[in-house]
């Protein structure tokens, strides 16, 4: 039903199912014959709805459905007039007069038969209190039950240490999974990469899911001459954080996916780079030549593999229904003087040069942890592997085309 499907599923009979069925409007669940006015006071009211759902724990208003005016409950669809306007002026008055921005924040329409509603979807929010700030109104409004209120200053207060402890809380996960897979790799180089649904309360995953665990076991779109998450010869199987899988000899690749929703990569070093890279140097003194061997990564296998688990993590998402924020992070283990390389036209290694190689020059190389509003491969991976390069002294990753997209690292 509804509330067990992603915002992008939700279609006109779910909305139908609402009415049919007398469902009432609840905490996270708001009935809207009409969309809110152009007036100022109209517009302040439709910034309080929204935002004390978000500082609260999430949900949906619809707008286009006449509620009971007794118990709540869905009484009829009503149409939406000029939907599209509607739904534009919307998104620009929260991105405009709610401070911090809502992130995660959706809107869509739907119709059937000339009927047309408009749906919103407010997410369990990581940034939490939101402030309005139309036109110097400055308050923070918060959802008890079917009613919003301002907060009373212990409220807001509470909301920030609120806020706190879930940063706390997904960040403490976060290290101590990241210094359980620093202890795994034994001193090998790896790649590892996570993302942690900000938004997701307690275990939601089925560890008998079949088809979830076909979503492991194969992806959909390789891309040509990509690297990525195709297991042929072996199984998901249960273990006690939830569904796990890895290549035969169970250290190259292994993606993971934990009954609170986090998922995990990791990439043993020898898929990411190689160490065949010489530099022949001439030693007048001796007259001898020096053979210089350099580990290097291999620029088209990281930017696959990370973008390959981006498109899991979008699958897996999709599947078990959650489109709300994530924290990820990427690391790079045990990579000290490590070179990356600088693109060259027409190559996916890049160029085998020593002079033309960028060093790490520590242990590991954590980029941080950041906070997504929605997976999006290519974006993410744009900002994320951007980030990489710097971190060994190039400028933004040479990978990405017109629109931004992640051009196929090999050609047809």
């Amino acid at each position: 039903m509804f509330f067990n499907k992603d915002f992008g599923s939700i279609n006109f009979e779910d909305i139908e199912y609402l009415v049919d069925n007398k469902i009432p409007e609840n905490s996270r669940l708001e009935y809207k014959q009409v969309v809110w006015g152009g007036k100022d006071e109209d517009v302040r009211e439709m910034l309080r709805d929204i935002t004390s759902i978000a500082n609260s724990y999430g949900g949906h208003i619809i707008l286009g459905i006449k509620e009971n005016n007794t118990d709540g409950s869905a009484e009829e669809i009503a149409n939406i007039d000029k939907a599209e306007e509607e739904m534009d002026r919307i998104q620009s008055i929260c991105l405009s007069s709610v401070q911090p921005r809502i992130g995660g924040l959706h809107i869509k329409i739907l119709s059937k038969e000339g009927v047309s509603i408009i749906i919103i979807k407010v997410p369990y929010s990581f940034r939490a209190p939101h402030l309005i700030t139309y036109k110097g109104l400055n308050q923070f409004w918060i959802r008890h039950d079917k009613q919003k209120s301002k907060m009373a200053v212990e409220e807001i207060g509470g909301s920030f240490i609120k806020k706190e402890g879930l940063s706390k809380s997904a960040n403490d996960f976060l290290e101590e999974r990241r210094r359980k897979i620093t202890k795994l790799s034994e001193g090998q180089p790896y790649l590892t990469m996570a993302v942690y649904p900000i938004e997701q309360r307690g275990d939601f995953l089925d560890t008998q899911d079949q088809e979830l665990r076909e979503i492991m076991k194969k992806q959909s779109e390789a891309r040509y001459g990509g690297v990525g998450f195709d297991f042929t010869y072996t199984n998901v199987h249960p273990t006690h954080n939830g569904l796990e899988i890895n290549d035969l000899n169970n250290d190259w690749r292994n993606l993971e996916v934990f009954r609170n929703g986090y998922i995990e990569a990791r990439i043993n070093g020898g898929e990411i780079s190689f160490s065949d890279i010489k530099k022949f140097e001439e030693q007048q003194e001796e007259g001898k030549t020096k053979v210089t061997n350099f580990n290097v990564l291999s620029t088209w296998c990281v930017i696959e593999y990370i973008h390959s688990f981006l498109k899991q993590v979008e699958r897996v998402s999709k599947h078990l229904g959650y489109d709300g924020q994530y924290l990820v992070f990427v690391d790079l283990l045990n990579i000290k003087d490590y070179g990356l390389p600088k693109y060259k036209e027409g190559s996916h290694f890049g160029i085998r040069d020593k002079y033309d190689l960028g060093f790490w020059n520590e242990e590991n190389l954590r980029l941080g942890v950041f906070s997504l509003d929605q997976i999006d491969p290519d974006k993410n991976t744009n900002f994320l592997c951007d980030r990489l390069w710097q971190s060994f002294g190039h400028e933004n990753h040479p990978y990405t085309i017109e629109g931004g997209n992640i051009k196929e690292l090999l050609e047809r």
